[in-house]
């Protein structure tokens, strides 16, 4: 291709130098100094270009994007997740987002801002409480609750407490298995990207991993959310993007705009038939 960039390790490719610090970015930018906005660099044997020029970043999200709809493959995507968007490809991933995009205007996520304002209010107590504390915190961890909850209520309209406690299987399990489904902390996924011709075969195994089994804990749990709301539905007043999914499958386009009465949208959750992701 005529791109510059590390050279890479036969197996492992440039695993070993973005795994030699605990923020990858600063491996990034010192490739982005040595060899120019645009360069190439290996995930095991995967390719992967970098680039850092914003209007060639342009070119490729917006003026050419029809060119660049998949994405790379995921690895031990043997589930549900095989299913998903990010996992989906050409005409397959079209149609999903196009049914998805919808329920993702402007209009639909303003009335969801109380939600996360809701949600933001709890982080900042929890700041101001450390503050009083004068005690260091780890703040990484305060924000994946933070997201976590405003997931849970604005997709599902559950209410997590990922904020609040920090053994909410929600909360454990989320971050468990995006702790091991990165390479520098999962040796069985260092392996998968190293060696993806076996991916059928690290699947397996990933079954018995920490990663498979948080995946499957929480794959069940938004299957019993999903389950209990396609019963009660069209009762269900909610601005959740799962009721307006369902809402618009029922209507054939309709956007589900009807859900909004007009007295506004009410903010109904689950809490009151708990539905525990456990």
């Amino acid at each position: 291709m005529g791109l510059s960039g590390p050279k890479p390790n036969l197996i492992l490719g440039n695993i070993p130098e973005i795994a030699k610090t605990m923020n990858p970015q600063e491996v990034f930018l010192e490739w982005r100094n040595r060899y120019g906005n645009t360069y190439g660099y290996f995930i095991g044997p995967m390719m992967f270009v970098a680039i850092h020029d914003l209007e060639m970043i342009r070119e490729v999200l917006v003026k050419q994007f029809s060119c660049f709809v998949d994405r790379m493959i995921f690895l031990m995507n043997e589930n549900g997740l095989k299913e998903s968007l990010i996992s989906l490809h050409s005409d397959q991933w079209k149609q999903v987002r196009n049914s998805l995009s919808p329920s993702f205007s402007a209009t639909k996520l303003k009335k969801m801002q109380h939600i996360m304002w809701q949600k933001t209010d709890v982080l900042m107590e929890k700041c101001e409480r450390f503050a009083e504390s004068k005690k260091s915190c780890d703040i990484y961890d305060a924000f994946q609750a933070l997201t976590l909850d405003v997931i849970g209520k604005c997709a599902f309209a559950i209410d997590c407490d990922c904020q609040t406690n920090p053994n909410d299987p929600f909360l454990v399990n989320g971050q468990k298995f995006f702790k091991n489904a990165d390479f520098t902390q999962s040796k069985l996924f260092a392996l998968a990207i190293m060696f993806p011709e076996l991916d059928k075969f690290w699947s397996l195994l990933n079954r018995g991993s920490a990663m498979g089994q948080a995946e499957k804990v929480l794959l069940d749990g938004l299957k019993s959310v999903y389950d209990e709301r396609l019963k009660t539905y069209k009762n269900f007043k909610s601005v959740d993007i799962l009721q307006l999914l369902l809402q618009q499958r029922e209507n054939d386009g309709d956007e589900g705009e009807d859900l909004a009465s007009e007295n506004g949208w009410h903010d109904e959750t689950l809490s009151k038939k708990k539905i525990e992701i456990d």
